[in-house]
């Protein structure tokens, strides 16, 4: 079992303009799956690239944070919890 990073989540003011611009970098598609808040960059070889419109940043906290997938995720907690996560 193993996970696979299926998205990198970006937090910004203008996620429509910086979703045009990656997507354009990484020959990927854009997918406003929530106009002005929410917009995917599809690409055909890697994770989906997200942005997310946040009022002002927080100082301190991530800006960035990877979403992970796994096929059975029951096991991969318990897997992970033996690792030690907490």
């Amino acid at each position: 079992m193993s996970l696979d990073i299926a998205m990198v989540t970006f937090d910004c003011s203008d996620p429509e303009a910086l979703a045009a611009w990656w997507a354009d970098a990484v020959g990927g598609e854009v997918n406003a799956a929530a106009p002005g808040e929410f917009v995917m960059v599809t690409r055909p070889n890697g994770p989906t690239l997200s942005f997310q419109k946040v009022p002002d940043p927080t100082p301190g906290k991530n800006r960035v944070h990877l979403d992970f997938h796994t096929a059975d995720k029951e096991a991969e907690v318990a897997r992970l919890v033996a690792a030690g996560a907490t």
